[in-house]
């Protein structure tokens, strides 16, 4: 897809193309909540080596990784993970990568009960280790 004509630098792609090579950052805003195998969709992106993954936006928790539904529109409720950030860090780390910056966006809310409550969304990168 050619967003920016004029700058053959920046390219997106609409699915994961398996002779992409040369990736600078794998870039995931606020959308591996709405995956089903999150797990398998990063190790997927990891084979592309990127340079840095960078994952922005996403709702952690001290409990275990949990499945919530979304209600904020409506009429329609969608799946949603909360995520363990352990085991986000983690995944990503197996893959060969460290985290190398996190950040909170201050977003925290206590919608469920005391041990599942969201500690905040936060933003992680990582560098691939050399």
């Amino acid at each position: 897809m050619k967003i920016y004509p004029d700058n053959m630098d920046v390219h997106f792609h609409r699915d994961i193309p398996e002779s992409l090579t040369d990736v600078d950052i794998v870039y995931l805003g606020s959308t591996l909540q709405y995956i089903n195998a999150y797990q398998a969709l990063i190790q997927r992106l990891a084979k592309l080596k990127p340079k840095y993954f960078f994952l922005t936006d996403y709702f952690t928790s001290q409990a275990e990784t949990f499945a919530t539904a979304q209600v904020n529109m409506k009429d329609r409720r969608i799946a949603y993970w909360i995520f363990n950030l352990r085991e986000i860090v983690g995944l990503v780390e197996q893959q060969g990568y460290e985290k190398i910056y996190e950040t909170r966006n201050h977003q925290p809310f206590q919608n469920f009960s005391n041990e599942f409550n969201i500690d905040d969304s936060c933003n992680l990168l990582f560098s691939r280790n050399e």
